[in-house]
């Protein structure tokens, strides 16, 4: 017997769609997600409840969505009360480049609907890996090792440089015995910044647009 297909209610749909562009690419033109949204679905979207949905979602503090007259939304990481945040994130829609925005398959643009979600890469692995290994930190548990992944990607999203990244590694009581250790940590932390998905890169990572570059030099 074949299975029923699950449909879900347009207004989960869209607010599925809201949070997932924010938390990919920081902040996005509700146009822009309009036209995100119609290429996924193949079908119109409704605006009027679209920008119901945005308000509804602003108004409510745990979600961390910011709305600039219903014409740019954000995540947390821009305050639309902020004139330097908005300048910010106009900043990032309005600079011109000569690379796509990341558009992922659908179920994959979807999982980011889940602020906590981020791609899984290699390169995290591996530092959690010589973390554990060279036993830089002492941790109660394996999910404060996690915490640290993931604020060292949401500094790398705020655009935190370098130095403050190590700083703040140093803070949390990291301890280097070796400066070997030291270097090989700082090489492995450039590596998952460079295979972050960035919002001023539009959902890009830094690996991928100097793989695209070198391509098209060949070519």
């Amino acid at each position: 017997m074949a299975r029923t297909k699950k449909i879900i209610p347009i207004s989960v749909q869209y607010k599925n769609y809201i949070l997932a562009s924010v938390h990919l690419y920081g902040t996005i033109y509700v146009e822009e997600l309009i036209k995100l949204i119609e290429k996924y679905e193949g079908k119109e979207v409704d605006r009027n409840l679209l920008v119901q949905i945005i308000q509804v979602l602003g108004s409510i503090p745990y979600v961390g969505l910011t709305n600039y007259q219903d014409q740019i939304i954000g995540n947390r990481f821009f305050s639309f009360s902020d004139k330097n945040s908005l300048k910010d994130a106009k900043q990032i829609l309005e600079t011109k480049v000569d690379f796509q925005r990341y558009i992922p398959t659908k179920n994959e643009f979807l999982k980011y609907a889940e602020e906590e979600y981020f791609e899984p890469i290699l390169q995290t692995l591996r530092l959690q890996t010589f973390i554990l290994k060279n036993r830089l930190c002492e941790f109660e548990s394996i999910e404060d090792l996690d915490f640290d992944m993931f604020d060292l990607r949401n500094k790398i999203l705020a655009n935190f440089p370098l130095e403050d990244i190590i700083h703040d590694f140093f803070d949390k009581d990291y301890e280097f015995k070796r400066e070997s250790d030291l270097h090989m940590f700082m090489d492995l932390v450039i590596d998952i910044i460079n295979h972050t998905r960035r919002y001023d890169l539009l959902g890009n990572t830094s690996y991928e647009l100097m793989q695209d570059k070198s391509s098209s030099q060949l070519n």
